[in-house]
This record gives structure tokens, C-alpha cells and sequence, in this order.
């Protein structure tokens, strides 16, 4: 996200108070105020009256640092949220073999297209945890009544939840993200749980280290690997199958 010198200029005279708090400097005309919460509202902020600022989930010092030195910053609205559809998320679904009584976590819940449809196979709203970094998102999630956190999934740790017997996810896969995050929840699953995540073809043909481990992972458990048609997301908004 590239951010203008006259935002730039004025969000660094705001304030930052316990981290996660920011406040404007002093009251905006309409218009430069409307530009100046677009950007808070982007990098994850939401406007509280009560405490006269924007609240953000995580600490913001280090992302305000760089956006107003540099002018840029990667923002939740860059990471490559693409909404599963409809066919593909039962595809999911039917493939993790999801029980009653089951425990589920979605990593990447975005607003749901995957964990709807595994509430309805568990059937229990407390049987899902759902995470997302973006905070509409997470209010969209709460809104359908999930249990939901706003993390960045990759700095949780495995102790912070109970171990899962299944886990859905379609996760970023900008520079080889999808690995990642695939990887990493493997650390939450229970030993004989399931996981089926929807990933970037790359899996396929790149030989890279994270892809090669991830490859001798999936063969270890007995997993497989299935394309997705060309295609499939393109009323998401992208080709890359």
C-alpha cells in the first residue's frame, strides 16, 4: 500500500499509546479525514469513539515506523484474500471427513466460505476456531457467531489451542506463503487428524527446501495432492489455479 506525504505527514504526528491505540493529532476537515481512516481502517485499525482513537489487534509501532519512512507498507488488504467457492469449499469439506463432536481449526477463515459449511458437519458453533489477521474479517466471523481471534496465524504457537482433529484452510500463497501456513498448522493437528488445504499449483513443479519438505510431509501421512480446475477462482478475482 503506498501512502501519500500528506497522510504520511500526518500520521506521524499522531500519537501511539499502549501500543495498540493511535490517535490523530488534531481534528481533520472532512475529506483529509476520510483519506486519513481509509488508511488506519487498511493496515487493521477501527475507529472507537470512547477512547477518541483507532484501536488496532496488534502492536502498530514497528508498521507505522515504516510507512511513514518509506512511504509503503504491506497491509491485511494485500494478503491475498481470494473467497473459496461455493463447490470447492463442499470439495474441502467432504474430504476431511468431519464428525460430530469433531474439533476444527481454520487458520485463514476470511468470512467463512469454509467454516459454514464444516459448522453444519460438526454440527456446534463452539467445534470451529477460526483465525484471521484482517479485521473485517474477524468482525464478519463474529457477526455469524464463530469463535473467532484476530492473530496472524504463523506467530501463534501450537500451545496456544487445543490439538484439532481437522483443520480446513485456503491460505495466501504469495511467496510461497501457502507452504508456510500449511506447514505450520500441521503443529496444531492431533496425530491422526486430517488436514485439506487448498494451495497454489506451484506445490506441483517448484523444488524449492519448504516445498520438498512439505511433499515428503504429505507422502509420510499418506496424503495426496488434487488439481483444482483452471480457473476455479476467477470470480475471486484471480487465474492463478
Amino acid at each position: 500500500m503506498i501512502i501519500t506525504e500528506e497522510i504520511r505527514d500526518i500520521l506521524a504526528r499522531g500519537r501511539i499509546i499502549k501500543e495498540t491505540l493511535y490517535v490523530l493529532p488534531e481534528q481533520l476537515d472532512r475529506k483529509t479525514y476520510e483519506r486519513v481512516n481509509k488508511t488506519l481502517n487498511a493496515l487493521g485499525g477501527k475507529w472507537n469513539r470512547i477512547v477518541g482513537g483507532h484501536i488496532f489487534a496488534k502492536p502498530i509501532g514497528e508498521v507505522f515506523a515504516t510507512l511513514i519512512t518509506e512511504g509503503e507498507v504491506e497491509v491485511p488488504a494485500d494478503f491475498d484474500f481470494y473467497e473459496t467457492p461455493l463447490d470447492i469449499a463442499a470439495q474441502v469439506i467432504a474430504r476431511a471427513e468431519i464428525k460430530r463432536g469433531m474439533l476444527l481449526l481454520e487458520p485463514s477463515a476470511g468470512k467463512g466460505a469454509l467454516a459454514r459449511p464444516a459448522r453444519f458437519a460438526t454440527g456446534k458453533h463452539e467445534s470451529i476456531i477460526c483465525i484471521d489477521i484482517m479485521q473485517q474479517m474477524v468482525e464478519s466471523l463474529w457477526g455469524q457467531k464463530f469463535y473467532v481471534r484476530c492473530e496472524d496465524f504463523l506467530s501463534m504457537k501450537p500451545e496456544q489451542s487445543a490439538p484439532v482433529d481437522r483443520i480446513v484452510m485456503n491460505p495466501p500463497f504469495s511467496k510461497n506463503a501457502d507452504v508456510k501456513h500449511v506447514t505450520h498448522a500441521l503443529s496444531f493437528l492431533k496425530p491422526e487428524g486430517l488436514l485439506v488445504a487448498i494451495m497454489s499449483a506451484a506445490l506441483t513443479f517448484r523444488q524449492n527446501a519448504g516445498y520438498l519438505a512439505l511433499h515428503e510431509m504429505i507422502t509420510k501421512r499418506g496424503g495426496g495432492i488434487e488439481p483444482l480446475p483452471e480457473g476455479a477462482f476467477k470470480h475471486a478475482g484471480t487465474m492463478v489455479r
